[in-house]
């Protein structure tokens, strides 16, 4: 419910953000290793705390849920309390279109510009095999299907990505959904399929998917996470739109 306040706070333009970037180390990502690969940096596009804003704001919904253990506080139920919080104020739910990431997942190339092979391939595995959910450490878990689900919030997430990418270089237009009323059992299904349309204001983006993977490291899970989306989502913004600054702002609420 924090994050869904914070986000509402972010889009009515009552939370400043200012434009800034930094440089990326640290070990735990390990994304900030020059050469080749260059720097994963990249300008920051965020729009100003000017009050009431009427800019479009882009998101994706993947609610994972397939990767659920009873009992445990990641859970498919955050996505659908996020998702109430944003259908119940009109002048944030009025600014949101949909991007359709269904079907969209990382190529094992794309994986690997984070993650070690061996790590990828045993979570698959293990996912696979599995015929109940199982603690990986103190705070995470891999339950059957857990890479599948993962694996499309990663998706999302670099579609996501392209999306806004395509709008600011080209200013095209972009298929979206609106996201239109509310109910007390929201989930990813109370989105509509129809209605294509597109913006080219939209300044923004977020994407709501679980688990968490800022935690993760290169070849361990962490912090209730499988895949370091956010990491992911930095390299193939430079791999595929050639940005070479990037800053990734964290934060646990």
């Amino acid at each position: 419910e924090r994050r869904a306040i914070y986000t509402m706070r972010l889009l009515r333009g009552q939370t400043m953000v200012r434009s800034m970037s930094v440089g990326l180390t640290g070990r735990r990502h390990r994304i900030a290793r020059g050469g080749a690969r260059g720097r994963a940096e990249q300008t920051c596009y965020c729009t100003q705390g000017t009050g009431q804003s009427e800019a479009r704001v882009l998101f994706t919904l993947i609610d994972s849920a397939m990767h659920t253990m009873e009992g445990h506080p990641e859970s498919p139920a955050r996505m659908r309390a996020i998702v109430d919080a944003l259908q119940s104020d009109p002048s944030v739910s009025g600014r949101l279109d949909k991007v359709d990431s269904r079907g969209r997942t990382p190529s094992m190339e794309e994986l690997e510009s984070v993650h070690k092979l061996v790590y990828v391939q045993k979570l698959r595995e293990l996912s696979s095999r599995l015929q109940q959910p199982t603690m990986v450490d103190d705070s995470t878990y891999i339950s059957p299907g857990s890479y599948g689900s993962v694996a499309e919030g990663v998706g999302a997430v670099l579609s996501l990505v392209d999306a806004l990418m395509n709008l600011h270089k080209n200013k095209a237009i972009l298929p979206h959904h609106r996201m239109q009323g509310s109910s007390s059992s929201s989930s990813s299904t109370d989105y509509p399929d129809e209605g294509m349309g597109g913006r080219d204001g939209a300044a923004a983006g977020f994407a709501l998917v679980r688990p968490p993977g800022h935690h993760v490291l290169a070849a361990r899970p962490m912090g209730f996470g499988l895949l370091n989306t956010v990491s992911l989502a930095a390299r193939y913004v430079q791999a595929k739109h050639q940005m070479q600054r990037v800053l990734i702002f964290g934060t646990c609420l």
